[in-house]
């Protein structure tokens, strides 16, 4: 009679059960360290968008753009990897997630092992030593517990003729990498805890004379008054700057003539202004074709650009105008002292090539 053989049902995978696999895998774990790792590496070798740039998108924008024309080929390769940014660059952003969700399965997995008693060695180091007593076994005995217990020893076992004794300490060692991995882990929710808690606007720049809506529902306008500085004797820098503001609460004053400096923040109802820096500005005023005035004010120019040129941003109706001062690193080439060279761009489009751009000249239009 013909036998019939069935084959085993495959178990179905469970999904979770291998992520939680691959985390606890420290041969996985290699490729997210290696990706941070090589991170850094070309952090440091390809240039990086100045840190004075990434507050805009459109400076940062503007200024890969001219590196991938100055590079062709490879400048659009290491912008599309995001390389011009490492730091910010999606891979970058999940090699630390990964990393930091590996160090809490790993946590958890130390916690259940030695709280079942398995995260202890299974022959742990000993010492044996062989001792020779004019008394009896027991009081000897008795009398090597008393001492080792007095050097914060933890005594027990041995067997039950009582001629062995096991003594340890510092039984919760095993701990100590479980305790390191949490310090970590506590120190990454910190961080990302305070990004999601409050708010924190670094583009708040402020020309003498110009207001400002903070935003983020808070009611609040503040007003640059002036800036006052004190400075060295026989020394080119000031010693400190301070700034004085009038801060505004849906449209009402209720606060004028503050002082605020860089240890000495501003706060009201829990909103606290600090003063970062200060640098240059430019008074600008703007007209369109009919004559009429679209704006007259202070553009900071808190930027830098890769030759040390200030630079500020503008927005109009339909157009983002780029402001760029002479450099302060040296002699400028393309702008000579007391000019300015005006960029245009389109608001809402791919950051290109400009529609327009001018040089202007102090009180010139």
């Amino acid at each position: 009679m013909a036998r019939t053989l069935t084959a085993p049902r495959a178990r179905a995978r469970d999904p979770l059960r291998a992520a939680w696999r691959a985390l606890s895998s420290e041969r996985v774990a290699l490729v997210p360290v290696a990706a941070v790792f090589s991170g850094l590496i070309l952090g440091s070798i390809v240039p990086q968008v100045p840190s004075s740039l990434l507050e805009s998108r459109v400076g940062a924008s503007a200024w890969m753009g001219s590196e991938r024309e100055a590079l062709g080929w490879l400048g659009r390769t290491l912008s599309a990897l995001g390389l011009f940014d490492v730091y910010h660059s999606w891979w970058f952003r999940a090699a630390l997630i990964w990393i930091g969700a590996a160090l809490v399965v790993q946590i958890v997995n130390r916690a259940l092992a030695n709280l079942s008693g398995r995260g202890a060695p299974k022959e742990p180091p000993v010492t044996r030593v062989e001792l020779h007593a004019g008394a009896a076994p027991a009081e000897a005995r008795a009398h090597l517990e008393g001492v080792l217990e007095a050097c914060g020893y933890r005594v027990g076992g041995g067997h039950a003729g009582g001629g062995n004794l096991v003594a340890s300490r510092r039984s919760w060692s095993r701990w100590s990498s479980t305790i390191a991995h949490l310090g970590v882990v506590i120190a990454l929710a910190a961080a990302v805890a305070g990004t999601l808690v409050g708010f924190h606007d670094p583009s708040l720049v402020l020309g003498e004379g110009s207001s400002v809506e903070v935003g983020h529902g808070t009611g609040l306008r503040i007003r640059n008054e002036g800036l006052t500085s004190t400075w060295y004797p026989r020394l080119d820098r000031p010693e400190e700057s301070a700034t004085y503001v009038a801060i505004y609460d849906r449209g009402r004053l209720v606060r004028e003539h503050v002082r605020v400096s860089v240890n000495h923040p501003a706060s009201y109802h829990g909103v606290s202004f600090h003063q970062v820096s200060f640098g240059p500005a430019v008074g600008l005023r703007v007209t369109d074709a009919a004559g009429r005035e679209v704006l007259r004010g202070t553009v900071p120019l808190q930027y830098r650009d890769q030759w040390g040129r200030p630079a500020g941003v503008v927005r109009l109706p339909g157009i983002v105008a780029w402001i760029y001062g002479p450099s302060l690193a040296g002699p400028d080439s393309r702008l000579a002292s007391g000019s300015l060279g005006v960029f245009l761009y389109r608001s809402g489009a791919p950051q290109g090539a400009p529609v327009g751009r001018a040089t202007l000249r102090q009180g010139a239009d």
